[in-house]
């Protein structure tokens, strides 16, 4: 869905008679059918519960019907003619496209409304980690998507930079120096927002720890300043 190469599948291509009768294809055709079977089952379970949560049986039995696709999806091309392996994968696309795309995540990781990978919208979704999608299988699938290896890389980015900038600043401190700090192509900027967060709070035990008592709303404003997009201190260019 991020890729931006020629991996795109759009509009309905014919399969070849040696295609369909092929042991490469019969492989891919009955697994996929194995598992849009199985979302289907859970999704009508999923619905005939009446709670707006998922419960713990159904969401681990989501998750492990979605990671056992994720490991057969890898042994699609076995078998194969490889002149035929991309219309394996736009048929595969195209029936699959209607369950992933009940994500939130998944469904604008793959329209790219702003043009790109990796919009304001798309981090915060990741950063959020609260699944959104149409109905419970859309949250189901969406939770588990958040729970992969690019989101949780997403995620773990976030906090290094925001621990690499707190040590410059710490290290810049204790040298009486000051520091400049300018992010490019940054999206929502989390990485100085959390920054600004620590030295807001900071500066709030301060006053509090030494008795400036009627300075603690003036801390309290800095500390939203710095959370606010809309009124922020820090410039995102």
């Amino acid at each position: 869905s991020l890729s931006t190469g020629r991996e795109q599948f759009q509009g309905l291509q014919p399969l070849p008679a040696d295609l369909l009768g092929s042991p490469g294809w019969q492989h891919v055709n009955q697994k996929l059918e194995e598992f849009k079977a199985a979302l289907f089952d859970l999704s009508y379970r999923l619905q005939k519960d009446e709670s707006d949560e998922i419960s713990t049986e159904l969401l681990e039995e989501g998750e492990e019907i979605l990671e056992t696709f994720k490991l057969q999806v890898r042994e699609y091309e076995v078998g194969v003619v490889p002149d035929y392996i991309l219309l394996v994968w736009g048929y595969a696309f195209k029936e699959l496209f209607p369950y992933f795309m009940r994500s939130r995540l998944e469904e604008r990781a793959y329209y790219k409304p702003k043009g790109y990978a990796g919009d304001y919208k798309m981090m915060e979704l990741i950063y959020s980690q609260k699944p959104t999608g149409d109905g419970k299988l859309g949250r189901l699938i969406d939770g588990w998507l958040l729970k992969q290896v690019p989101p949780q890389a997403v995620r773990n980015r976030r906090r290094l930079l925001s621990g690499l900038l707190d040590r410059l600043c710490r290290e810049r401190r204790n040298g009486g120096r000051g520091i400049r700090i300018m992010n490019l192509a940054c999206g929502p900027c989390r990485e100085l927002f959390d920054l600004g967060t620590v030295i807001a709070l900071q500066y709030l035990y301060i006053m509090h720890r030494f008795g400036h008592c009627n300075r603690i709303a003036i801390s309290i404003h800095i500390a939203m300043r710095l959370q606010c997009p809309n009124r922020c201190i820090m410039y995102r260019y």
